[in-house]
């Protein structure tokens, strides 16, 4: 029997299972029978008579017919199995696709433990990446999640293969597993989307930007002594916040805590006469600024605005306010051009300007943090507070918004309807709430709001009550302090760097170019040996362009989605045994990728010339 070997081959492949089998009993609910063709198969005692968990006449030829309905597509795939069972149905697989790899969660420890008496392990081993056992909801949401962030990086596609008869005898994890890994894809599509969405913007409003950025303190390293220790009020637009005005009145009023507002709250503040400490900013999008109506058509210039520095540069020109800011991670010009006392601190982005501003008051030392009008969820039909309107988005819940609703718990342990955006939101949110609540206190304070772990429900009157008990921790002065200059030979040093790279980058995207047309021209002529001769040539094209900076910060970043999808084919091309078919292949994706490129050099450059004259016009200044 391979017991023993399989078990001391899982030990050492995966430590954590083999502790895990040495504390776990068996009940006895299942046991090996076989098959008229001899066979090993799964019997469940549990019922009577007992059942048979695979064909009683050919477990294999079962399972072969099992993955043909898989319909599991191309090569590039990683399957994620729901149930080890005998483990013919992986086989199978295996027999079917060669080259795929596969992770295996299988829920019951004996099942398992009866595989290792009648099976091995051995023809898996070079495929099989991840493996989890038990029916804990926290081993199986890390497995999941180390399975996709496998495949992630592998740039593969995730097939969920689910072993039918452990769909009826877990129901509960089954459903679990599935609804992590559309968790998990649903991530990763709104992630895509967010690249093909925004990574021009990012790039060019990071450039029109950098002049303000020059120009303005960095909150994050320029003004931590003002709020460290002091509590903060994250003001966003949910309906409660109509319940609110009059307590957040108070604490503006009498200093009890520093108010930002986020997103579309500001128009409500504004409209009932409170003008919160900073208005909170970071979306690329060209009209982010309508956000800022009411400020911009009154000319309000009391209110400080603190904006990402990837902002829509439209909101920058129109804003009356005086201005700070905050280094984003989708900045990718800041970080490379830039320091302050050896380093250069910034704010991930997020789905939502609440983490955003929710990471940026806890770098600064703020505690509590108090949450208001942080819905995440509908209240009464409503998406937001009186007073708060946009011209695209009706004031009240529609027909096709009710019929994808979804439920999620609320801060008093009801459940209430949302969508898939606020949960995405809510659930983006609790991944910093959770990391920060062993370090500061987090309030939520938003009345019918969905639960956010990480935080604490409370009513936002007994929060003043009972924690904004000092009086004026308010200071005015923090918006108008000097600011010492960003390092200038650092900025210096880097930018003559990239004036270099911008030269080197146009002439290897031209030779590309030119080896591109000459590999169209072999396809053409079905010339096999100049078609692999040019694309030997076009590897050290390649490794030349992704060494330099100029690409790696200006144009990779503008062209994620082409290069992601280049990504993806990258593992077809390179087994492609056919010269001339790989020559298509080549000359279709990498074609599309420089084509891009050159255009995006073409488009930015008068911006860079600009960023040109702004280094040297800030060095002369501050230097001088």
């Amino acid at each position: 029997m391979p017991y023993n070997e399989n078990i001391n081959w899982i030990i050492n492949r995966f430590p954590e299972i083999g502790k895990f089998l040495d504390v776990h009993s068996v009940s006895g609910r299942f046991a090996l029978a076989q098959a008229k063709n001899g066979m090993p198969i799964l019997l469940d005692q549990q019922e009577q008579p007992a059942r048979a968990l695979n064909s009683k006449y050919d477990p294999v030829r079962e399972a072969e017919l099992l993955v043909r309905q898989q319909k599991v597509f191309g090569t590039n795939m990683h399957v994620c199995v729901i149930g080890l069972g005998m483990g013919y149905h992986i086989d199978a697989l295996i027999g079917e696709y060669p080259d795929v790899t596969f992770s295996i969660y299988e829920p019951s420890v004996e099942m398992f433990r009866l595989f290792c008496e009648s099976h091995s392990f051995e023809d898996w081993k070079q495929r099989l990446i991840h493996l989890e056992i038990g029916t804990e909801n926290d081993r199986l949401r890390t497995f999941i999640q180390s399975v996709f962030q496998y495949a992630l990086n592998g740039e593969q596609n995730v097939h969920v293969f689910a072993l039918p008869s452990h769909e009826r005898l877990f129901p509960e994890e089954h459903q679990l597993a599935v609804e992590i890994l559309r968790d998990a894809i649903q991530n990763q599509r709104m992630y895509l989307h967010s690249n093909l969405r925004y990574e021009k913007l990012w790039a060019v409003n990071s450039m029109i930007n950098f002049e303000k950025n020059l120009k303005t303190a960095n909150i994050l390293q320029d003004r931590k002594e003002y709020f460290k220790g002091k509590p903060a009020v994250i003001v966003a637009a949910g309906p409660s916040l109509s319940y609110e005005y009059e307590q957040l009145r108070k604490i503006k009023e009498d200093g009890l805590a520093y108010i930002f507002s986020v997103g579309s709250a500001i128009s409500g503040l504004v409209e009932n006469g409170i003008y919160p400490d900073a208005a909170c900013t970071y979306d690329p999008n060209t009209y982010n600024h309508q956000v800022f109506s009411k400020v911009i058509d009154r000319g309000i210039q009391s209110i400080p605005l603190v904006y990402g520095s990837s902002v829509g540069y439209k909101t920058l020109d129109l804003y009356p306010g005086k201005q700070l800011h905050m280094i984003t991670s989708e900045d990718i010009v800041s970080a490379y051009l830039l320091r302050k006392d050896g380093k250069l601190d910034f704010i991930n982005d997020a789905s939502t300007i609440t983490v955003v501003t929710l990471q940026l008051l806890y770098r600064l030392g703020c505690n509590p943090i108090i949450l208001v009008g942080q819905n995440l969820a509908f209240l009464q039909d409503q998406f937001y507070a009186e007073g708060i309107r946009y011209e695209n988005r009706p004031e009240t819940l529609q027909d096709s918004d009710k019929r994808y609703a979804m439920q999620v718990e609320d801060v008093y342990g009801n459940l209430i309807e949302t969508n898939a955006g606020f949960n995405q939101m809510r659930k983006d949110l609790e991944r910093y709430t959770l990391s920060y609540q062993h370090e500061i206190e987090i309030i939520n304070t938003t009345k019918g709001g969905a639960r956010i772990a990480g935080t604490t429900f409370m009513e936002l009157s007994e929060v003043i009550r009972s924690k904004l008990i000092s009086k004026h921790v308010v200071n005015s002065d923090w918006v108008d302090d000097a600011y010492p200059p960003y390092d200038l030979d650092f900025l210096q040093m880097q930018h003559q760097k990239m004036n270099v790279a911008r030269k080197e980058a146009e002439t290897i995207l031209g030779e590309f170019t030119k080896l591109l047309q000459r590999l169209e021209k072999a396809i053409k002529y079905r010339n096999e040996q100049d078609a692999a001769s040019i694309m030997a040539k076009m590897d050290k094209a390649i490794t030349a362009l992704i060494k330099n900076s100029f690409f790696t910060t200006y144009l990779l970043p503008m062209n994620r989605v082409h290069v992601e999808l280049l990504n993806k084919d990258m593992t077809t091309i390179r087994v492609e045994p056919q010269v001339l078919k790989k020559a298509e292949m080549v000359a279709k994706r990498f074609g599309a990728v420089i084509d891009a490129c050159r255009k995006d050099f073409k488009e930015i450059s008068p911006l860079y010339d600009r960023m040109d004259e702004w280094v040297r016009q800030y060095t002369a200044v501050h230097q001088g």
